[in-house]
């Protein structure tokens, strides 16, 4: 269920920026399921988020079986980084 657009509205977002339609290509399929599913993950300190679990990633990857744990490792850094960046320049 998506969220409700008041909620949206309070993060300045609408439906559709929270929820586009997005193509992701077939090499990146395994990296982005697994962001996903590390989206409850995120470990947060005095001053926010810090990053992703890595505990978490690598449960995650085993339980998708996922077999270059370094490539989709390598491209989970890159989204988390990019994903602090967009949650630090929202909460600022």
């Amino acid at each position: 269920m998506p969220p409700s657009e008041s909620a949206l509205s309070a993060l300045g977002l609408t439906l559709a920026e929270a929820h586009p339609d997005v193509e992701v290509w077939p090499d990146n399929v395994q990296t982005v399921n697994c962001f996903i599913a590390l989206s409850t993950q995120w470990k947060v300190g005095m001053n926010g988020v810090t990053g992703l679990d890595y505990a978490a990633v690598l449960l995650v990857m085993d339980l998708f079986e996922v077999d270059d744990k370094k490539e989709v490792f390598s491209g989970l850094q890159m989204m988390e980084v990019e994903a602090l960046k967009f949650m630090r320049s929202i909460s600022s």
